[in-house]
């Protein structure tokens, strides 16, 4: 089936700065954005001086909306679809329109964002990964260079503080 595609296209979570290069191309060469909330999608247009027509499509749009954006992608123009934050169709009626579409035989492409809770995961793991490093050279303190001992005491290690030096934690050991 010839038609436009629709772009499930993911918006910055927080800073309008998040957004990716090929979110901004992609809402650049478009000739229609269906938005959830036209004042904040405009925001994030507005930024990146993009012109494209925006036209509502929430919760509460008219089952007629749906049609009208089908038709717009029969007609052969692309389409994309936003959220106020995040990735559309995840948990807002984006989805019935991109099942609709691609239940049609229409082209759908993901534009995928940045993901917060990929920094998110990634930095606990880095965390976790420090903190058993940490745990590693505390049990053989010898082995730790004085700006390792620094780096972990910055690290937030509760048992290794700035003031703490090994020769303090030995004579505290060989005491206690």
């Amino acid at each position: 089936m010839a038609g436009g595609t629709l772009f499930l296209v993911a918006t910055p979570i927080g800073n309008l700065g998040d957004v990716t290069f090929r979110a901004i191309e992609v809402l650049r060469t478009v000739p229609l954005i269906a938005a959830e909330d036209t004042r904040v999608t405009r925001r994030l247009l507005a930024r990146y001086e993009i012109t494209a027509r925006t036209t509502s499509y929430h919760a509460q749009s008219a089952p007629g909306r749906t049609a009208a954006l089908l038709t717009h992608l029969r007609d052969g123009a692309d389409l994309a679809l936003v959220t106020d934050a995040g990735t559309p169709a995840v948990s807002d009626p984006g989805m019935e329109l991109a099942a609709a579409w691609a239940a049609e035989g229409g082209r759908v492409e993901a534009i995928p964002g940045a993901s917060a809770v990929l920094a998110a995961v990634t930095w606990i793991h880095l965390r976790r990964r420090a903190r058993a490093k940490l745990s590693r050279r505390t049990a053989h303190p010898s082995t730790m260079s004085a700006s390792e001992s620094a780096a972990s005491a910055s690290a937030g290690d509760p048992g290794l503080t700035k003031s703490t030096s090994r020769k303090s934690r030995a004579s505290a050991s060989a005491s206690g």
